[in-house]
């Protein structure tokens, strides 16, 4: 039905790239993987600014044994966009690719070269020190957080250092910067999540459990809020209360397709566990 639905979609407006890319992602998920290449290649020539288009493709690309095309695409990209703006994410889409491929000095070669174009473009710096702790070149990370901060741009700041100290194991630090960010970006699920990570980690996974229920309180019937609460109980392993708000969610959306999935997952694990 939703297959049907986005292709009706398309036919009255052939030059939506979302709807391209959802179908894309509608073929992937029912296993037809190779017919999802074209709507997803679709998207990415509609809205070339998207990075979540590009990469979605590459991705794609890369687990149908196609890897070297889909390099050749990001590359060609970059290239393209060269020293314009947009072509900053461009290069950082780019860096994720070459890592994913396994190419850690490709991947550098086209970071630094980045950074000396866009010296001070907040998602590349954002981007930069998320890339350089996950390597553990903690001291890197660090001089583009110095950069970062004198751009004055708080969210991102925030944003930089909650991944930052969240790769060196400083959680107290990480829950400070996340409830920075989740006050400066008060609906932003992102920093939400981040600080039920840190509170979970700091004070534990009751307290974890507590936030999170105040989150779903202060904002009743927002799915993925519930979402975050119903990962916080599973982690807690508070089933009882997991079941009753996958409950509420089916009474009050009988159509809730992820709770329907949660459920049946569920019920699965369970009938494994009794053997």
């Amino acid at each position: 039905q939703a297959e049907l639905q986005l292709r009706h979609l398309l036919r009255r407006r052939p030059h939506e790239a979302g709807a391209y890319h959802l179908l894309g992602d509608l073929l992937w998920k029912q296993h037809q993987r190779a017919q999802a290449i074209l709507p997803y290649r679709l998207a990415t020539l509609l809205d070339g600014e998207q990075e979540n288009y590009a990469s979605t493709y590459f991705y794609a690309l890369q687990q149908l044994g196609r890897q070297a095309e889909g390099m050749a695409y990001l590359s060609r990209r970059a290239e393209v966009l060269g020293r314009h703006p947009r072509g900053a994410m461009a290069r950082a889409t780019h860096v994720e690719g070459l890592a994913s491929a396994g190419q850690p000095s490709a991947a550098n070669e086209v970071l630094v070269a980045a950074l000396e174009d866009f010296p001070n473009h907040v998602g590349l710096l954002n981007f930069a020190i998320q890339h350089r702790a996950q390597l553990g070149q903690f001291t890197a990370a660090e001089i583009l957080l110095e950069r970062l901060a004198q751009q004055d741009h708080l969210v991102a700041n925030a944003v930089a250092l909650c991944a930052y100290q969240k790769s060196v194991c400083d959680w107290p630090a990480m829950l400070d910067a996340a409830n920075d960010w989740l006050a400066l970006a008060p609906y932003s699920l992102n920093a939400l999540e981040a600080v039920l990570d840190g509170t979970a980690a700091v004070h534990g996974r009751d307290a974890a459990v507590a936030r999170a229920r105040q989150a779903v309180a202060a904002r009743p019937g927002h799915d993925d809020i519930e979402k975050l609460l119903l990962n916080t109980l599973q982690a807690a392993s508070l089933e009882a209360e997991a079941e009753a708000l996958l409950a509420a969610r089916l009474q009050r959306n009988g159509d809730d397709g992820w709770a329907w999935r949660e459920q049946a997952e569920r019920s699965f694990k369970g009938l494994i566990a009794a053997g």
